[in-house]
């Protein structure tokens, strides 16, 4: 995430612009806000808090106190300049322990970060440590499905495409590998480039079953109905691919836990 230092503040005008469809604004945000539920005098942590949209909305909501975490210096920068009450916002790279002592935290959520984290496993250790008994862990990311395309030029476009074309009876073209997931570099628009790591279901599954976390509830996300004014487009193509996809699991109690 240190990566949106070079593109923070041309990422935040974007954010701002009205006459934008922006991925955050119209499918990401609203759709955590709602998902995370009542959060009345919890105290929360957000894993890679950008520029404190949701850290603003958890206050707005009742929540009694959230830290935010970003590795972009930035990003924080910016955040803490917004002056939000009953909030605090540090530098962290969420690769190592989390520095918090264990069972800090009523709520943790994080929103369309674990895809720059290459130490996974490692993370929802640290999320489990800090988490209190029972606490929930709430997190989106890119939908493997949408993930899972490849990103191909066609007569000067960039498009996502994700299938298969059968050529004869023993060819065929595939498009996209759903089991890759390897580092790759995604274009935000206008040319703003990152890398992240898109996770399988299994992957992502299999991650928090060891972690001790159980799962209370998943959504595939839609873009909401205003949005459609902005751009019908895109509109249409984010309620028939589901862009992000989110995860609500519960940290299973135990007798004792890990410093």
């Amino acid at each position: 995430m240190a990566q949106y230092d070079q593109i923070a503040s041309k990422y935040l005008s974007e954010r701002k612009n009205k006459k934008l469809f922006n991925y955050n604004n119209f499918i990401e945000i609203p759709n955590m806000i709602k998902f995370v539920g009542n959060i009345k005098d919890k105290r929360i942590l957000d894993l890679g808090c950008g520029f404190g949209d949701h850290a603003k909305k958890y206050i707005e909501n009742g929540a009694k106190e959230v830290i935010g975490l970003d590795i972009s210096k930035e990003l924080i920068k910016m955040t803490k300049n917004r002056n939000i009450e009953r909030t605090s916002f540090k530098v962290c790279d969420l690769n190592n322990k989390l520095p918090f002592p264990k069972d800090s935290f009523d709520i943790i959520t994080s929103s369309l970060t674990i895809s720059y984290i290459k130490n996974l496993d490692g993370l929802f250790r640290e999320v489990s440590r800090v988490l209190k008994n029972n606490g929930l862990f709430i997190f989106s990311t890119g939908n493997p499905v949408f993930d899972s395309a490849i990103k191909r030029k066609v007569e000067g476009k960039y498009e996502y495409i994700l299938g298969v074309k059968k050529i004869s009876e023993f060819k065929r073209e595939i498009y996209g590998n759903y089991f890759d997931e390897s580092l790759r570099e995604t274009d935000l628009g206008k040319g703003k480039l990152v890398k992240l790591y898109p996770r399988t279901y299994e992957t992502i599954i299999k991650m928090f079953l060891k972690n001790n976390f159980e799962l209370v509830d998943y959504l595939d996300a839609r873009p909401i109905k205003y949005s459609k004014k902005i751009n019908p487009s895109k509109y249409e193509l984010t309620s028939k691919m589901p862009t992000f996809c989110f995860f609500k699991l519960k940290l299973k109690a135990l007798s004792s836990k890990a410093n």
